[in-house]
């Protein structure tokens, strides 16, 4: 995305509201992103703790480069392969004619993970121009990247309890794809949890689909999320759920600050219907209505529309830590079945009389979401378990060790 992260930035202490009273619209912050594209995001900021690592000894690998030069210079006869100490860290550097290789190991103190026994592992292809690297910090925390002209792939260990990979391409019309598979598990092999997401940029949008869900099992369905690539802005978003072999709800989310005639909202924690609370809008003392889809058939008792809490994720800095922290804020949002889109604002003012509903998102968009909704999910199924936890894992790979 073009945005500038500011735009989904907060104050400690921002993010949460009490909804037993009327909140403002205006004062919730919207800027949060969906499941499916704050995965990426998660996996891009823990893999953060290993570039740290490697800043660390920037300075070193630049001595050291400097050493093997004049390692060089003085043993013209034998300049594939040199081995030496500096200070607590082993380091070896080989070039074989193509690629150039470069291991340092050493055990130190780390920000978040404290003392640990760790490798650095660079390669450089000077015929491809790919590079590679590889982060190890102790047993549970690794990380893996190629980059070549037109791709970046990357695998990642985290605490030993997620494993994640992820790969980006570009076209030569510099539209952007990518793939992101995510593992929880209870150690190498033992997978309790899958979720995966693939994302499409161009110069307007950020398409996402994924399983990805917190609060509900993978099962749950399929997700769409829509950003601008400007802005960085969710549009909107689209799930599928199967409610039978042939028929399936489709429902589409908008933030509700993307309507006009709704300033205020308030939730009870009681039930209403299917609704897991009861919500009130503009300070009015009648409950915000629904409507069922009625007619005959599955969906007859299904609710066109209504108002649902659910999480977005922003993010804080914390300036002790240097890191940026997720923030989970749930926000009012407003779901409508995708057959009922074109009679929502008909149905809300005709079930609530005192309101002027209308929502404000452009045709252009709800028609993107749609098309997304319809072109991407089946392709993310049909392709969706190419990345198994044990082709991750290969990946990932061990220790680099140098043979004779």
């Amino acid at each position: 995305m073009k945005a500038d992260f500011n735009t989904h930035l907060i104050e400690e202490g921002e993010g949460v509201y009490d909804y037993s009273q009327p909140v403002n619209l205006s004062d919730i912050a919207y800027g949060g992103f969906g499941e499916q594209w704050n995965m990426v995001l998660n996996n891009l900021n823990q893999s953060k703790v290993f570039f740290d690592a490697l800043s660390l000894v920037e300075g070193l690998i630049t001595t050291s480069v400097i050493s093997f030069n004049n390692y060089l210079d003085t043993n013209p006869e034998n300049t594939a392969h040199h081995e030496f100490e500096i200070g607590i860290y082993s380091v070896t550097i080989d070039f074989d004619g193509t690629n150039l290789k470069y291991v340092l190991d050493y055990t130190g103190t780390l920000p978040v993970l404290g003392e640990q026994q760790s490798q650095i592992y660079l390669s450089y292809n000077t015929a491809t121009l790919e590079k590679e690297c590889r982060i190890q910090l102790g047993s549970a925390n690794v990380v893996k990247y190629i980059i070549s002209e037109d791709s970046y792939r990357f695998a990642v260990k985290y605490l030993g309890v997620r494993v994640a990979y992820f790969e980006v391409l570009r076209d030569a019309e510099n539209n952007v794809e990518g793939t992101i598979v995510e593992y929880v598990t209870l150690g190498e092999g033992v997978s309790l949890h899958r979720s995966a997401a693939q994302f499409h940029i161009d110069d307007d949008y950020v398409s996402v689909v994924g399983n990805k869900t917190d609060s509900l099992p993978v099962s749950y369905g399929y997700i769409n999320e829509l950003y601008s690539t400007d802005t960085g802005l969710l549009q909107g978003y689209e799930v599928r759920k199967a409610l039978s072999e042939t028929v399936d709800y489709n429902t589409m989310w908008f933030n509700l600050n993307s309507t006009s005639g709704i300033n205020s909202i308030k939730r009870v924690e009681r039930a209403n219907g299917i609704n897991p609370h009861t919500v009130f809008v503009n300070d009015a003392d009648t409950a915000f209505a629904t409507k069922n889809v009625g007619g005959i058939g599955l969906k007859t008792l299904s609710r066109r529309y209504d108002i649902e809490f659910k999480t977005q994720y922003l993010y804080r800095y914390d300036s002790e830590q240097k890191m940026f922290v997720e923030v989970a804020s749930e926000v009012p949002m407003l779901f409508v079945q995708q057959e009922n889109l074109n009679t929502l604002n008909q149905d809300i003012n005709n079930q609530n009389n005192y309101l002027n509903f209308s929502l404000l998102v452009s045709k252009t968009v709800r028609n993107k979401i749609i098309s997304d909704h319809e072109s991407l999910i089946d392709i993310f199924i049909s392709s969706s378990d190419e990345q198994t936890i044990d082709s991750i894992y290969l990946f990932i790979a061990d220790p680099y060790a140098f043979t004779e």
